[in-house]
């Protein structure tokens, strides 16, 4: 005999799987967190269909197109007031220190030209940054010991002080910025902004040194997600 409480049953477990992942406790985020949750990977000729058309109604539309990026640009602005404001005080500046650092933290192994490369900073720019994290001791200068003509970076335990007490408040402007933003809604976000991310890079190192006309015949866009 079928077991009509099944649904129910397969229910609460999911209730359970949506509680671990820290998510709000209410119905309404529930019901968000299971449209996203566990979706079909199946790529059917239709799905695929409508996957093109959607990508090509937006790509027509520079009423949506602007504003997405205003969004973008809005919420850009918001991080660089909260930055502001809690970056007073700290032995870093800026953001822009911040990854300088915090990629040290990561890789030792890195050289000047890695780290500016990396943040995609103008390189006189990112010489400054390097000479002020050098003057304040946060950072060092090794030689490779593989090539010692060639110099490395290397963070310093005052570096490593610096970069937990920024880290610290840095939290506090992640809990503002995202506190009302919903987990599934998110995750799916961050997919895009990855994507969009990766891109821009490419193009970025292609296009850096030459003028807006150039950027301006650029249509090399992936066929599998455009067309």
């Amino acid at each position: 005999m079928p077991n009509k409480y099944a649904n129910i049953q397969k229910l609460i477990a999911l209730w359970e799987d949506y509680e671990k992942q820290g998510n709000a406790q209410n119905f309404r985020d529930f019901g968000q967190w299971l449209i996203h949750h566990d979706t079909p990977a199946k790529t059917t000729k239709n799905s695929v269909e409508h996957h093109q058309k959607a990508n090509r109604d937006f790509l027509s539309n520079p009423e949506i197109k602007q504003d997405a990026l205003i969004q973008i640009s809005r919420l850009a602005r918001f991080v660089e007031f909260y930055t502001k404001k809690f970056f007073e005080g700290l032995t870093l500046n800026n953001l822009t220190e911040f990854n300088f650092l915090n990629s040290l933290n990561k890789n030792n192994s890195l050289n000047k030209t890695d780290i500016i490369s990396m943040h995609f900073v103008e390189y006189t720019t990112g010489i400054d940054i390097l000479k002020r994290l050098t003057q304040l001791e946060l950072i060092e200068v090794t030689e490779d010991t593989r090539d010692r003509r060639s110099k490395k970076l290397k963070i310093t335990p005052a570096g490593k002080r610096a970069l937990l007490e920024t880290k610290i408040r840095l939290n506090k402007i992640y809990d503002l910025i995202f506190h009302q933003t919903n987990p599934a809604q998110w995750n799916s976000f961050i997919t895009v902004l990855n994507q969009t991310n990766n891109a821009q890079q490419n193009i970025y190192k292609k296009f850096s040194d030459q003028s807006y006309l150039d950027l301006m015949e650029f249509q090399e866009f992936d066929p599998g997600i455009q067309e």
